[in-house]
């Protein structure tokens, strides 16, 4: 089940962990988003965080940019007339961060969060309202 979080506290305890806390948050988000999205045999986050690591960074551009495209085809579905596709944005983000002290990479990870945010609160607005 996809977690609503405070986007600042996530890049604050990732900024304080040295980005460890940033791991474990992609790593989960990643395994809560294919559970939200009915994508069980989607690549787990774990999956995705050791090819990160084998292609030295490279493969968290696309990580990051599908996760982004699987939250929005998310809202899609929930019929949320406010659904955004930030998957171009956070690509753009993470490319400029990776030559700006991964400052982008930080925005991106609060852009994610901010998506993950609409869907638990739209899911919430729609429980309330069916009982």
């Amino acid at each position: 089940m996809l977690e609503k979080k405070n986007g600042a506290v996530v890049l604050l305890l990732s900024l304080i962990t040295c980005g460890i806390y940033m791991v474990v948050w992609m790593i989960t988000s990643t395994n809560r988003i294919n559970e939200r999205a009915n994508k069980p045999n989607e690549m787990s986050g774990g999956v995705n965080f050791l090819l990160m690591i084998v292609t030295c960074g490279i493969w968290q551009f696309f990580w990051l940019y599908k996760n982004s495209k699987k939250l929005y085809e998310i809202q899609l579905e929930q019929g949320n007339s406010m659904a955004k596709d930030n998957s171009v944005m956070v690509l753009i983000l993470l490319i400029l961060g990776a030559f700006f002290a991964y400052v982008g990479f930080f925005l991106a990870i609060v852009i994610l969060q901010d998506q993950i945010n609409s869907i638990v609160d739209y899911d919430m607005m729609n429980k309330t309202s069916n009982e």
